[in-house]
């Protein structure tokens, strides 16, 4: 692409692309084509003493099967014809489409002088000639926008390197929900399980390697949790993973008890394990509550709030989930608008937001919302009844129209005593982008205890010797605290100030 701010002259753009001739290795015949425009305009002096520069080109292509280099050109043009060296000057294939543009300019004008302007008479066969020539040339070189050009030719390889589409690491719910872009609506009546959904999804999207074997960024604004809750809730899941009963704790236990020596060991233990899994990774867990989120009365506020905590990281984030998106109420909306019409308000700017965030790349937010209990009520019914095709609409979701509207994806979650004593979690599509709707709930066998939602992820064993490479690092207890959380005070956590880390390393480590 040109920088509008760099424009570079024709001749000059002539010299640019003779600096940058291995960059044509794979398209020679390009080259061919400048040579043989540089060699027909000889009327033109400035254009035509580059011809025998880019003929030599051409036929050291021929001969090497690559073009050659500046030191060639000098040793080979010995008479003060020196190359004129551009190491510094940028370049795009837009650049090099100008010149040829430019070079077929000149050559209509050399062949209109040539045959009508020195003509003593009306040339009628030359005019109409010439003049199909210059529509053809309009017509192929209207100034369409550079970056719109090279956006339509490049757009597939700029989008691979930048998607971020999220899997939650979940195969039944990758399978058929897909990818999550945009925004995702997940809701459900308050206790069915939409925090521990979206905690879970959290762990996996930042400890489970991507396509390009990395795992992600993620922020994850709780106004449900403090933090110290959210890092029972992390340290529970890791622990849900040991193959020893003894050697896992309860969510609930580390929420509610007043831990002995043992349960606060296994809480530091598991605290190191998920640590050195994302480092391992190259993921990253931000977890804030919303007194981290403070100092904000609008949702322009609060978005910069968001990019400011990515800029003390180092690195945007590649998802975002709000937990409970209801909470945002309290922002200030558009004077005169009512409540319903303020929080779609949000949604929208929100959505503006996931488009034009990583550079223009876009990023995935999920935002966490209550539903009408009146919808569940037909889905369960349906179940009830052995409907074999269930399906509710967007009333589902309570109030805010736009959480549907806006959304890519609609995701429904329920639970009941009883599916929550079979350890299990049902999830309806209620809207989906570039799949078809399943016919029927997806159930998630879900460890309730341990604040996990499962599915097919097992993570590669932590071994002792990981966390005694984690010692040897010199992280301390405050290293670890910034690290896996933004901005949470060491006595915010469930251990004591002054402990270390020594007895992470403990027997029966799998």
């Amino acid at each position: 692409m040109i920088d509008t701010q760099e424009k570079y002259y024709p001749h000059t753009i002539a010299w640019i692309v003779l600096n940058r001739l291995k960059e044509f290795n794979e398209r020679p015949e390009l080259i061919r084509e400048l040579a043989v425009r540089f060699t027909k305009l000889t009327s033109h002096t400035l254009y035509f003493k580059f011809a025998p520069l880019y003929e030599e080109a051409v036929k050291y292509f021929e001969k090497h099967n690559s073009f050659p280099d500046l030191k060639y050109f000098n040793e080979r043009f010995p008479d003060g014809r020196l190359m004129w060296e551009m190491t510094n000057a940028s370049f795009s294939m837009d650049m090099y489409a100008e010149l040829k543009k430019q070079l077929d300019y000149e050559l209509i004008i050399q062949g209109f002088n040539e045959r009508l302007g020195k003509c003593p008479t009306m040339d009628i066969e030359g005019c109409r000639y010439y003049g199909k020539v210059l529509t053809k040339f309009a017509e192929t070189n209207v100034d369409i926008p550079v970056d719109v050009k090279e956006n339509l030719v490049n757009f597939y390889d700029e989008y691979e390197k930048n998607y971020h589409g999220i899997y939650t690491g979940n195969k039944m719910v990758d399978e058929q929900v897909g990818a999550l872009t945009g925004i995702t609506t997940i809701a459900a009546p308050s206790g069915n399980g939409k925090s521990t959904f979206a905690l879970s999804i959290a762990y996996n999207v930042a400890t489970l390697p991507d396509e390009n074997g990395l795992g992600r960024n993620v922020l994850y604004i709780s106004y449900e949790m403090t933090k110290p809750q959210l890092l029972a809730n992390i340290a529970s899941i890791e622990s849900s993973f040991s193959e020893q009963n003894s050697e896992r704790i309860k969510a609930e236990d580390i929420k509610e008890k007043k831990l002995d020596e043992n349960g606060k060991a296994l809480v530091k233990k598991y605290m190191g394990m998920f640590f050195k899994r994302i480092n391992n990774s190259g993921g990253f867990l931000s977890l804030v509550d919303n007194t981290a989120m403070t100092g904000y009365n609008t949702i322009e506020e609060f978005m910069a709030c968001i990019e400011e905590h990515s800029e003390k990281i180092g690195r945007k984030f590649d998802l975002i989930i709000i937990d409970n998106f209801d909470s945002l109420k309290m922002l200030k909306g558009e004077k005169g608008q009512d409540e319903s019409a303020k929080m779609n308000y949000f949604v929208t700017k929100l959505d503006s937001f996931t488009k034009t965030y990583m550079d223009g790349y876009g990023t995935c937010i999920i935002l966490l919302s209550q539903t009408n209990r009146d919808g569940l009520k037909k889905l369960r019914a349906m179940e009830a009844n052995g409907s074999q095709e269930i399906s509710i609409d967007f009333t589902v979701i309570q109030q805010y129209s736009a959480l549907f509207e806006r959304a890519t994806a609609v995701i429904v979650l329920y639970s009941s005593a009883l599916m929550r004593a079979n350890n299990q979690l049902k999830l309806m599509p209620v809207k989906l982008r570039n799949k078809p709707l399943p016919r029927q709930p997806i159930t998630l066998t879900t460890r309730w205890e341990y604040s996990y939602v499962g599915g097919g992820y097992v993570p590669p064993k932590v071994t002792t010797e990981d966390l005694t490479s984690l010692l040897d690092e010199d992280y301390n207890e405050d290293d670890l605290v910034q690290d896996l959380v933004t901005g949470a005070p060491s006595e915010d956590l469930p251990w004591e100030d002054g402990d270390d880390l020594s007895d992470l390393t403990l027997e029966g480590e799998q």
